[in-house]
């Protein structure tokens, strides 16, 4: 890791050093031109299973079943769809998500409780997505400044937005 060190004595600013921001990409072994949904299975499939709650009790395919969902409930969100209907429509009209798993998709509700249930690995899997994300950005030169901490803070708004889009949902706006 490169370091730079400024101790010039001229000037009235104080030693200060400068790190690069760590190389998300390189990190996860994922090339920049892998596409974001593969940073979120890669986050996803990091979480232990003992800190990742079921969808539903019982099901024979419920870790499968669970991983499936906080993988679309990141992606969604990183997408900006919140709505847990909203959400669950786009399940229906996914040719290719409604596998052998499940006898019915989940609803608006199973959605909404496997949030509340998990928003720990939902908050992880965010900030790695949104970590990616700004990579990107950085690497193609969209992006020049960096906040350490943004991700982590834009990763809890979009978990609020999906809670606030629900509560209006639900009382009837």
């Amino acid at each position: 890791m490169n370091i730079l060190s400024l101790t010039e004595t001229k000037t009235q600013f104080p030693a200060t050093s400068v790190k690069p921001v760590p190389d998300f990409a390189d990190y996860y072994g994922i090339s920049t031109s892998q596409p974001l949904s593969q940073a979120i299975q890669i986050a996803v499939d990091g979480i232990e299973d003992g800190e990742l709650c079921p969808l539903g009790a019982g099901a024979e395919h419920s870790l499968e079943q669970s991983r499936a969902i906080l993988a679309l409930l990141v992606n969604c969100y990183v997408n900006e769809i919140y709505g847990s209907t909203d959400v669950a429509s786009l399940m229906e009209g996914a040719p290719g998500f409604s596998c052998r798993w499940w006898e019915t998709l989940p609803d608006g509700h199973a959605l909404r409780r496997f949030r509340s249930d998990n928003v720990r690995a939902i908050q992880h899997c965010l900030e790695e997505a949104l970590r990616f994300r700004r990579e990107q950005k950085i690497r193609s030169g969209f992006v020049t400044k960096v906040n350490g901490a943004q991700p982590a803070e834009e990763a809890r708004r979009k978990i609020t937005m999906a809670a606030f889009a629900d509560s209006m949902e639900l009382d009837g706006f």
